[in-house]
């Protein structure tokens, strides 16, 4: 099954619709108005397009956080709660699976 993650999904809407975003660093310095150009599994590519116009190379491991611009809502289409990841798991019950006691 090849699904995207809720993470691609939002950097490719934001991409896709060339929102600008707020970028906040682990360092505690902010990007603020950018867009994102391009992206993989290690880096952002964003676009600071005022007054610098340059375009910037964020490591994602540095990133606290993405938001868009203020006022702006994304709706990103997750797959149901029961396919993705860890909400499939058993969930306790408070009784021990058949074949195994509460005692050790």
């Amino acid at each position: 099954m090849n699904r995207i993650n809720i993470q691609d999904q939002f950097l490719n809407q934001v991409r896709r619709d060339k929102l600008k975003v707020t970028v906040e660093l682990l360092s505690g310095n902010r990007l603020e108005g950018v867009r994102v150009i391009s992206f993989d599994n290690f880096c952002l590519l964003l676009d600071k397009p005022e007054p610098e116009n340059t375009q910037v190379l964020v490591y994602k491991h540095a990133v606290a956080s993405i938001r868009p611009a203020p006022g702006l809502r994304l709706r990103l289409s997750l797959a149901p709660p029961e396919k993705e990841g860890f909400h499939n798991q058993p969930r306790f019950s408070g009784k021990p699976p058949e074949g195994q006691s509460q005692g050790t």
